[in-house]
């Protein structure tokens, strides 16, 4: 089997879906069905059952999948390898971030990275998760929290706080100067997550404390959430990291401390293969110098 046969199978082992292959290896689904096609008529074996619902592995695919994803693990560890070759800071470093901390913190610091290393360049994907460092899908990721306990990919990956405060209820300059100090939660309109993330800390924030005829907008993307906040569609909690423009702290009467936020953390994340390779250095390095600030 080649590379990219590896590839299919494990992608629609994960993904149940030629669409979700499809855009996990970046072609379209009829690529995906032409691969697995000649896959199975090479191996002479049915490896999927097709329906609209998606495609369920057969037995054989199964049968499959532990030998296939050591294929994978060798694979990424050549990339390693190769990439442990170079002997200064040039090529492209691609990093894992969530958008807002993309967008305030990490964008703001290019033109300097670059110009003290002018051979670099980089690709900022805000979908990839702590997990696909161990796959070599990045180079380095910022993250919040939740790594206190460990990491995914346990002792293959590499992590170093830079950044820790409280979490803080916010809200536009001017809904905050109408607003002032406020004494009850329920005298202004709040906008936090939807179902999907409900149990993240800043959407508890406001679901266990404001009353919910109060909570004027939900959704499950942290840049709408920004915007609406930004726009005076109501108030939040978030940490002082996701703050962009025009947007303040929202001040609480001291009646209202019981509900202060729990710390909030950024980490740098890297691969142990990767961490001392020179594009990585230069930028991990970089970021920490003027991005550490553990006490907020």
């Amino acid at each position: 089997m080649a590379w990219n046969d590896v590839q299919v199978l494990l992608t629609l082992l994960e993904t149940r879906s030629l669409k979700g292959a499809a855009k996990r290896l970046d072609v379209d689904s009829s690529t995906v069905g032409r691969r697995l096609d000649a896959l199975e008529q090479a191996l002479g074996v049915q490896l999927f059952e097709r329906s609209r619902a998606g495609v369920l592995p057969t037995a054989s695919a199964q049968a499959l999948a532990p030998s296939a994803r050591r294929f994978a693990d060798a694979a990424a560890s050549f990339a390693h390898a190769t990439t442990a070759l170079e002997d200064r800071p040039t090529g492209e470093v691609r990093i894992a971030a969530p958008a807002p901390i993309a967008s305030n913190h990490l964008v703001p610091l290019l033109p300097g990275l670059r110009a003290r290393f002018p051979e670099l360049s980089f690709d900022i994907d805000p979908g990839l998760s702590v997990t696909n460092l161990d796959k070599h899908a990045a180079d380095l990721a910022l993250r919040g929290n939740g790594l206190e306990s460990g990491l995914p990919g346990g002792e293959n990956l590499l992590a170093r706080k830079l950044w820790s405060g409280p979490c803080i209820p916010v809200a536009s300059e001017a809904y905050a100067a109408e607003l002032g100090t406020l004494d009850d939660l329920g005298d202004a309109r709040w906008v936090t997550y939807g179902p999907r993330h409900a149990d993240l800390r800043w959407a508890k924030m406001v679901l266990d404390h404001v009353p919910p005829a109060q909570i004027v907008m939900r959704s499950d993307d942290t840049q709408t959430l920004l915007s609406a906040v930004a726009h005076g569609v109501g108030a939040s909690w978030m940490n002082r990291l996701m703050c962009v423009s025009g947007i303040v702290e929202l001040p609480l009467a001291p009646k209202l401390d019981y509900v202060e936020g729990t710390d909030e953390q950024m980490w740098i994340i890297a691969h142990r293969s990767l961490r001392h390779v020179p594009r990585v250095d230069a930028v991990w390095n970089y970021l920490v110098e003027h991005l550490y600030a553990p006490d907020g």
